[in-house]
């Protein structure tokens, strides 16, 4: 089949849980399918990884996305108190992605059979299509409406909860009507398929129309350890160390690492004093760079190009979120790599782990640093936890068995009349 595969965010580098997903779905659809790539850039640079993702489309369609202002977002938020559309989704909104996706259909020699979009945003494009026989997909990569109401359930500030209460309602009336009017909706866990279902009246959605695509882990990159050969640094475990790995100026991410640092770290310290934390991701807040400038104990890298060393040095993988929606791509990546994971509910939710056999769940500042000081004192325990997860991830989580549930979703469509 030939598919229209449109989404907001340049799947390349791999440096986000979203750009992962998003470029193995691509490369596990070019395994049987031609598939058209609409995608925008803020930043002229990514254009040098336009032949990476040539290797897995037949085409691929870049559109220059200016960065947005503080000026403009705030613009966007005033105009979206009495938009239908929530802030969420309309902002992404580009005039110059609907004429491209336009023109695709305005050209005699194109013939989809399959329109997918990318993250909710992307639907915003289902109004330049014009109607036809083609069938169309969503991948919901989390569901939205869940995401805004536990960061709104932890959200402190009066004002801010407030609006975003306002947006989850709008969210939830626009994701829902969105997902009926697909095809198909895929998701990323049976548990976000069962939320999903639950916000749709009686016999507006069935189970055959969200079909559940996990997220996955390429196994064999995070086992190769040739980037060792190549690296300057230091792997001398002079004391013993944690990480958090995320994108830092992400609502959900940078969260977690607040409330790490100020709340678990400290308990930590004080049994054990000479502990490390690694703040792993791009664009770290000013506080957290101002923590690391006074603690010689906290390190922040800011992005990197390669994850593998920092999280290789670590001895336990911390994800204390409190809020978001979908699965953790980075907890299958410390798992390949046999780092014993500490987790909130909310941070593992969606995967099929169980605590105390592939991880640690953990969800007041007192029991997670109970945690890791149990991974960090005993080389048993952790040493059972690091190799349950591994073969977890090697039978369930590998992007090679998930591209085997990705093209039998898609054989399903194709069959259809």
């Amino acid at each position: 089949m030939h598919i229209l595969f449109i989404t907001e965010k340049f799947p390349y580098p791999l440096d986000s849980g979203g750009k992962i997903r998003t470029y193995h779905i691509l490369k596990g659809l070019s395994q049987e399918h031609d598939v058209t790539l609409i995608t925008t850039v803020d930043h002229d640079e990514l254009r040098q990884y336009i032949p990476e993702l040539n290797k897995i489309c037949q085409q691929v369609i870049v559109i220059n996305a200016p960065h947005e202002t503080t000026y403009q977002l705030g613009v966007k938020v005033l105009k979206s108190l009495i938009s239908p559309i929530p802030i969420v989704v309309e902002r992404h909104y580009s005039a110059e992605v609907a004429r491209a996706v336009q023109e695709q259909f305005h050209d005699s020699r194109s013939h989809f059979d399959v329109v997918h979009f990318d993250h909710l945003d992307a639907s915003l494009y289902l109004r330049d299509i014009p109607s036809g026989t083609f069938r169309t997909v969503l991948d919901e990569h989390n569901i939205v409406t869940n995401q805004i109401k536990t960061s709104a359930d932890a959200e402190q500030n009066v004002l801010k909860r407030g609006y975003m209460r306002l947006q989850q309602k709008k969210t939830f009336q626009y994701e829902i009507n969105t997902c009926y009017a697909m095809t198909r909706n895929f998701v990323c866990s049976e548990k976000d398929k069962a939320y999903l279902l639950g916000m749709a009246q009686p016999g507006m959605l069935h189970s055959s129309h969200v079909v559940t695509i996990p997220n996955g882990v390429d196994v064999e990159y995070f086992s190769d350890t040739s980037w060792l050969d190549d690296s300057q640094e230091d792997f001398s475990q002079a004391s013993r160390t944690m990480i958090f790995v995320g994108t830092l100026d992400y609502g959900p991410g940078g969260a977690a690492v607040r409330y790490f640092c100020e709340d678990i770290l400290p308990l930590i310290q004080q049994n054990i004093p000479d502990v490390r934390f690694f703040a792993v991701g791009q664009n770290p807040p000013t506080y957290l760079k101002t923590l690391a400038d006074h603690d010689s104990r906290i390190v922040v890298t800011g992005r990197v190009d390669d994850i593998r060393p920092y999280v290789a040095r670590s001895n336990v993988f911390v994800v204390p979120l409190k809020s978001g929606s979908g699965t953790r791509l980075k907890i299958l990546d410390a798992m390949a790599m046999r780092i014993p994971i500490v987790s909130t509910s909310i941070g593992a939710e969606g995967l099929e782990v169980r605590s105390e056999e592939h991880l640690l769940l953990a969800d007041t500042p007192e029991t997670f640093s109970a945690a890791v000081l149990r991974l960090l004192e005993d080389d048993n325990l952790a040493t059972r936890i690091r190799d349950n997860a591994r073969r977890l991830v090697q039978d369930r989580y590998s992007w090679t068995t998930i591209w085997g549930d990705l093209l039998t979703a898609y054989k399903e469509l194709e069959n259809m009349v």
